[in-house]
């Protein structure tokens, strides 16, 4: 199975429900490891959001099932090449997932500042902040 249907193949497991967290983990590190070899171009942006969104479904099962420091990890893994502001602009539920997390592992101001870093503010970063400023209390 290529790259592109392991990353298709874990997406579809996690959207079930299903716990295939360390399988998406290991996906998203073989990505690393192979990142030389990844498509840099502008026109490969799609494929890249797939990357990050991969991290997102990931981290956030892994979430709910209560394994909130992995699910910190998973959140920002994979190639960094994902991670621009014109991906956080277009998936404020991961932002907020990332910051969530950053709260709930020991770093609410951090996770405060990040969000107010945002040019942008969704409703899920509002929400997000007001949950973690009620974390913080």
């Amino acid at each position: 199975m290529s790259l592109e249907g392991l990353m298709t193949d874990a997406s579809e497991r996690l959207e079930r429900g299903e716990d295939a967290v360390s399988y998406a983990g290991a996906i998203l590190d073989l990505y690393i490891e192979y990142e030389d070899r990844l498509p840099k171009q502008q026109e490969f942006e799609l494929f890249w959001r797939r990357v990050g969104q991969l991290a997102y479904a990931a981290a956030f099962r892994a979430a709910e099932l209560g394994r909130f420091a992995e699910a910190f990890e998973l959140s920002r893994s994979g190639p960094s090449r994902w991670q621009n502001g014109a991906y956080w602009r277009s998936y404020p539920n991961h932002d907020a997932l990332v910051s969530m997390l950053m709260a709930a592992n020991g770093d609410p101001t951090g996770a405060l500042a990040r969000l107010s870093s945002r040019e942008v503010e969704s409703p899920e970063i509002i929400e997000a902040q007001r949950r973690i400023r009620e974390m913080a209390r």
